[in-house]
């Protein structure tokens, strides 16, 4: 036996009832018309309920999507701004240490004049303004064993230069033509670079003293740190050189001649 809802009252009763023993409704309609009637009214029921709870299923994930970017939205914006920042500090760095790079630059030499040099060959010449032409493969050079260098030290070259702040120096050391040349001539092994500008002595003051010590034997361009005891608050207009004559240890002897060569020479500061 089955149950049924009554076509009139909706009450429950049997499938075998003749007549609905609530409302004496009379089932004049076939039993089983009536249970296969309701048994699809049922499966539609269930079919409604099964989509509106798809659709608050779905309104419900769409809900939580939409409140999730909603919610995660600033950090992901602050991460940009972040990098933003961060490229932008790092660019800020660049340009600061790009400015601190410009703020030393090789400065100018007008002039280079020295009244003592080897007279001039049929193929060279070894005046001071060699050393502020660029090219290695000529130089200043002086022949040790003349006796005007018959003293304690060799004043060598004076540069005519425009310079507030000096920060480093450079030199070519020897005669850079060919390897031959360069151990052939005697090169400076011990150099003092002095700013000549405020000097009233025989020798510089230890405050206008740029540079004093060694120089390596090579023909590679050495870069020589200003001494920490040189006034660099006061303007530099001219630098010169000083080579040691009475000391052994002031030079690398050529294989051949006593000619001192120097091949270049630049001043760095601003």
């Amino acid at each position: 036996m089955a149950l049924i809802n009554c076509p009139n009252c909706k009450a429950t009763i049997s499938d075998k009832a003749k007549a609905c023993p609530k409302c004496g409704y009379t089932l004049t309609t076939k039993i089983e018309t009536i249970y296969t009637t309701q048994q699809t009214q049922q499966s539609t029921n269930k079919s409604i309920c099964s989509k509106w709870l798809f659709t608050v299923l779905a309104i419900l994930i769409i809900g939580c999507g939409i409140g999730y970017l909603i919610y995660t939205a600033p950090f992901a914006l602050n991460e940009k701004d972040s990098d933003k920042i961060g490229n932008n500090i790092s660019n800020d760095s660049m340009a600061e240490a790009g400015q601190s790079l410009n703020k030393t630059h090789e400065i100018g030499i007008s002039k280079a004049e020295c009244a003592y040099h080897l007279p001039p060959s049929k193929i060279a010449t070894y005046t001071a303004d060699n050393l502020i032409d660029g090219n290695i493969k000529t130089a200043w050079a002086v022949n040790l064993d003349s006796p005007i260098y018959d003293c304690d030290a060799l004043f060598g070259p004076i540069f005519t230069i425009n310079c507030h702040t000096v920060s480093e120096v450079e030199i070519v050391n020897g005669y850079g033509k060919d390897e031959a040349s360069f151990f052939n001539n005697t090169r400076a092994a011990w150099i003092t670079v002095y700013r000549v500008d405020y000097m009233v002595e025989e020798f510089p003051n230890e405050s206008d003293i740029i540079y004093r010590g060694k120089l390596k034997d090579t023909v590679e361009p050495q870069s020589l740190v200003v001494s920490p005891h040189f006034d660099n608050s006061k303007p530099t207009n001219k630098i010169g050189l000083i080579f040691s004559t009475k000391n052994n240890d002031g030079y690398y002897f050529g294989r051949k001649w006593k000619d001192l060569c120097i091949s270049e020479f630049k001043v760095y500061g601003n």
